[in-house]
Parts: structure tokens; C-alpha cells; sequence
């Protein structure tokens, strides 16, 4: 028997077509898969970019503080030794009565850490030629992505099915009214088949948490195997912890009928495939070991449908792709809210998070409505998230599936800094040699010199970090191998150095042989200009395209946290 489908897939149009039916969502796009071209985007530095202009009038106003403002600076020039992520968790914002200068102030702050102290993905050669952080492409455009989305679409377009989620996620005075269940897990490691050694879920009922023990779950379980000593290094859950605690077969089965359950509304996770993932293992697993179990435990303990579930992790990124190049929920949490999450990598921690982030996308979306007189609905909500196109929604998606009214080329730009003790890489050099050849010995300075990775005397670059001409010198000498090369990320530079193959010497170990090295080798540079690739902080330029969060929607997340 032919069975024909409700909704038809148009491969020309990319969109699902209703047969014989009316469907308000049938001019729904499917994520695109349209091909870029191989040219390596990078922008020049913009000579009217106004960095430098906010960086006098709007971040040096900002007093009182050591790590952000004023305070990082030495007279002209920024102090990277306060730079950091652990310096400004010393100096959280109360965003609510903060003034948009010391918002800026805290931002300028952030992207310094991120970007100058620890620049990722924008000094990347870039294959895809995606101006998007690769994280971003990897959640939203990857072949695996848009299979699941592709699926997830075909039953959340059908308004035949999943009728519980035409609800509004607002209500008349346009707060949340929504009822889910916020879950997350810590896990042995980031495998497919890892196993959860911490369960734990908040209850929103009406946009609110239900802070009574009924709406909180919090649990460790037992893995029944050693936890890796990195797992436990991440979350702080050791062996010793989970010894006496339950399995996770011993506590699923409460946890799907009383916190998991279909009248406590959808279910929410911050990447969800992860752990939704592992949920789903364990149920599995629940039902191998419980052949005798009843019809009603069968349909209690079922796996949960990826369509149904809402991904603050997804939905951030197609609102907010510029929104600093790191997407974990700490880091994204941190640009909206100007301050750290308490005790991440703790799972209840974790999902008071997640309920944040999610209250803000909510909002976004709802702001961003064509009509104001019609809330959205969970239906609604959750096809945006899979890239599908909502009539009520005014957020074009872009070649890559994210919020075509941001733009690269103004959420990050290319501009000079006046900056001090910045750690521009490392570089072994024959003066780095001389001055660690007691501490390491002749035959670690011989085997690092006879494997080609000793930069020659004279510097490929400059120390203001720009490469020399080379028709400005002729003792710049032909390079081979790893030779003239200066390495910013510490891992790379650790892979390097193993080629030498040091051992150990006068009783120091290799691993302390190869610290010395790199310690010494360490590169800065001092009260000179270098040229940064900076996140624009600089809330002017919003309505140019410029990615920041809306800070009127962060305060109202924040006072209605406080308000409980």
C-alpha cells in the first residue's frame, strides 16, 4: 500500500508544500545547503571603525575598577596582564542598574580576553570560507545538522500533529507563560556512549521556576565505571562522590513519571543532542534490562522525540551568531548577562542557566514579531530553531541559516591597540637556547636545534606583530621545516616542541625539561601598537548590523529572575 504524505518536500523550492490542505506554515524554508565560495574572507582594518573613539569617550569614563575601564589602562596603553576571564569574574555587572557605558566598559573587557589574550577562530584559515564562528557552522549548517533539522520539520510543519504545542509562549501583558522541564546532565566524558553521573532539572510552570522540592531534581549517579580524572577535573565529580549513589536505571524511571513528564510541558536543554542523547541510552538500556515492564511503564519510560525539544544552544546561535566565537552556555551567559554563572559545570547550576538563556530568546523572538496582536507559539518557536521560515517572525535567515540583519564585517573588525605585556606567542630562539642550556642541558639545546623548529636570528615578524617586507632586509634566510614560526596557542607550540624528543636532565623530567623551554619562549610585546580582531562593543552600531545582545531584554530576564 502506498502510503502519501501530508506534507510534500519541493527539492526546487526547498520548502514542505501542504496536499489538499490549508497549513499556515507551508512557506516554511528547510535549512539551506547552498554552496560558498572558496575565497578566504578577511577584512581589512576599517579606518572609520569608531573603536577607538568609544575606547576614549565611553570606556576610559568608566572608574572605579580594576579590570575593566579606566583601570585597564597604563597611561596610553592597556595592561594584558589584567586581562582575563578569571580577572573580570572578580568584577561581575548588576546588569539591571548598570548604565550602558559600564555594560560597553565590561564587553570591551570581554572581547579583549576572548579575542586579543585568546584569539580562536578568526585568526583560522577558514576552508568553508564561513564568516560565522566554527561552532555556529558546525551546530547549524554541518550534514548532521540539517538531516536532524530536515526530520524534526517534517513533523513540527504538520498541524495535524504535535497539537499540544500551538500554545503561546506569552500571555496577554506579553510575559512568559510557557511550562517546561530544564534539564542537563554531567557526564563521564563528551562521547556518544558516555555515561551521566548527574541528573538534574528545574519545573517552569507559567514562565516561572517552581522553586518548592517538587519542581527541583537534583541527583549523582553512580556510572558503574572509574570516571576519568579530565571529566572530573571539568564538573568536580569524583569516584569517592558516586560510590553509594544510585544508577541512573535506579532513579530514570522516577525521573520520566514525576519531573519528565508530558504535562509538565516541553522539554528544554542547552545542546541537546548531548544530552538528550544519553537520556535516551539510558532508556534504552531501562528497557533491556525490564522485559516484564507494563503497558504503563512502556509509554512512561519511551525515548523523547528530538522535534519537541527546545535548544537555547541552537536558538542563540541563529540570533546571535557574532555574539563572541565561544557558544558554550557559560560563555554566551556571560554577553548577556555581564557576569559569570555560579558554579558552572554543575548540572542544577547548568539549568538555572539554561532557564536564563532561554527567557531571552523567548523574548527576542517575541519582540521580533510582525504582528504584536498574535503571540507566538511553542510550534512556531521550535520550527525557527530548525531554520524553518515563521510568517510572524522578522528575522530573515542568512546563507547560513542565521539572522540575516547582523553582519560580520560590523560585529568584528580589525583595529590597532596600544597595548603592554602582551603574550604575542611563543618563539625558541638561540638567545631562549643560551639562557635555558644550563637547566635543560647540551644534548635537549642540540636535539632542539637539529630538528629544525630553532627560529633563526633574524624574526619573521616584528614586535608590534606584523610581518616584515622582505625587501626591507636580506638576512632573512630560507625556511624549512617549523623554522620562523611563532605560535599563539599553547598547544600547538606543546606539539611542536615534542618533535624534539627532549628527555629528561639532572634530575628534572622530560615534562619539566619542555616547561622551561616554553616558559622561556614565551614572546611579549611591550607599549607598542599591535593589530586586533575585536568583537564591536559599541551599541551604536546595532542598527548597522552589529551583533550585541538587547540589553533592555537582559535587564527584564535578570529583574524577573530576582522577582522569582
Amino acid at each position: 500500500m502506498r502510503i502519501t504524505p501530508v506534507i510534500a518536500y519541493n527539492d526546487k523550492q526547498k520548502t514542505f508544500q501542504p496536499k489538499a490542505m490549508s497549513n499556515p506554515f507551508s512557506t516554511a524554508v528547510l535549512p539551506q545547503n547552498n554552496t560558498l565560495s572558496n575565497v578566504f574572507y578577511y577584512p581589512q582594518v576599517q579606518p572609520n571603525f569608531t573603536g577607538l573613539w568609544l575606547e576614549k569617550n565611553v570606556i576610559r569614563k568608566v572608574t572605579g575598577k580594576l579590570y575593566q575601564g579606566e583601570g585597564l589602562f597604563n597611561g596610553n596603553y592597556i595592561d594584558m596582564l589584567k586581562v582575563g576571564h578569571e580577572q573580570l569574574a572578580r568584577e561581575p555587572l548588576d546588569i539591571i542598574k548598570a548604565s550602558t557605558n559600564e555594560i560597553c566598559s565590561y564587553w570591551h573587557a570581554l572581547t579583549l580576553a576572548s579575542d586579543v589574550k585568546e584569539g580562536t577562530w578568526s585568526k583560522r584559515y577558514n576552508n568553508r570560507n564561513s564568516t560565522k564562528p566554527l561552532a555556529v557552522f558546525r551546530t547549524l549548517n554541518s550534514k548532521s545538522a540539517k538531516k536532524v533539522f530536515t526530520e524534526n520539520l517534517k513533523s513540527l510543519l504538520n498541524p495535524y500533529l504535535n497539537k499540544s504545542l500551538d500554545i503561546p509562549i506569552t500571555n496577554k501583558e506579553g510575559k512568559l507563560s510557557l511550562d517546561c522541564i530544564v534539564f542537563d546532565t554531567e557526564t563521564t566524558g563528551v562521547k556518544k556512549f558516555d555515561k551521566i553521573i548527574q541528573l538534574a532539572s528545574v519545573q517552569v510552570k507559567n514562565g516561572k521556576i517552581v522553586k518548592d522540592e517538587g519542581g527541583i531534581y537534583n541527583e549523582l549517579i553512580n556510572p558503574e565505571i572509574p570516571i576519568p580524572e579530565g571529566a572530573s577535573a571539568v564538573n568536580g565529580i569524583t569516584d569517592e562522590m558516586v560510590k553509594d549513589k544510585p544508577t541512573i536505571l535506579g532513579v530514570l524511571k522516577e525521573f520520566l513519571s514525576k519531573h519528565m513528564k508530558k504535562s509538565n510541558g516541553v522539554i528544554v536543554a542547552y545542546n541537546s543532542k548531548f544530552d538528550m542523547n544519553l537520556l535516551n541510552n539510558a532508556i534504552r538500556e531501562y528497557k533491556l534490562s525490564n522485559s516484564t515492564t507494563t503497558e504503563i511503564e512502556r509509554k512512561l519510560i519511551k525515548e523523547k522525540e528530538p522535534h519537541k525539544v527546545l535548544d537555547p544552544f541552537i536558538l542563540i546561535q541563529r540570533i546571535h551568531p557574532y555574539l563572541g566565537a565561544r557558544k558554550k552556555l557559560s560563555n554566551q551567559y556571560q554577553w548577556l548577562y555581564c557576569k559569570g554563572m555560579e558554579n558552572a559545570h554543575d548540572a542544577l547550576a547548568d539549568v538555572k542557566g539554561t532557564v536564563d538563556v532561554l527567557k531571552y530568546t523567548l523574548y527576542y523572538l517575541s519582540k521580533h514579531r510582525k504582528d504584536k496582536t498574535i503571540p507566538l507559539t511553542m510550534r512556531e518557536v521550535l520550527i525557527f530553531q530548525n531554520g524553518g521560515k515563521v510568517e510572524n517572525i522578522q528575522i530573515p535567515l542568512d546563507i547560513e541559516n542565521c539572522n540575516d540583519l547582523v553582519k560580520f564585517n560590523k560585529s568584528y573588525v580589525r583595529v590597532p591597540l596600544s597595548v603592554d605585556n602582551h603574550f604575542k606567542g611563543f618563539k625558541i630562539t638561540n638567545d631562549v637556547l643560551d639562557k635555558v642550556a644550563k637547566e635543560i642541558g647540551e644534548d635537549n639545546v642540540a636535539k632542539i636545534k637539529n630538528k629544525g623548529i630553532l627560529n633563526d636570528e633574524t624574526s619573521m615578524v616584528r614586535d608590534n606583530g606584523l610581518p616584515i617586507n622582505p625587501a626591507e632586509t636580506k638576512r632573512i634566510p630560507k625556511t624549512g621545516g617549523f623554522q620562523n614560526r611563532i605560535y599563539t596557542m599553547e598547544t600547538n607550540f606543546k606539539e611542536v616542541l615534542s618533535y624534539a624528543k627532549l628527555e629528561g636532565y639532572n634530575e628534572k623530567t622530560k615534562e619539566e625539561i619542555e616547561n622551561i623551554v616554553m616558559e622561556e619562549s614565551r614572546q611579549y610585546v611591550h607599549k607598542n601598537i599591535i593589530k586586533a580582531w575585536m568583537k564591536n562593543v559599541n551599541p551604536k552600531d546595532i542598527a548597522d548590523g552589529n551583533d550585541l545582545p538587547d540589553i533592555e531584554i537582559a535587564k527584564r530576564v535578570m529583574r524577573e529572575s530576582q522577582e522569582g
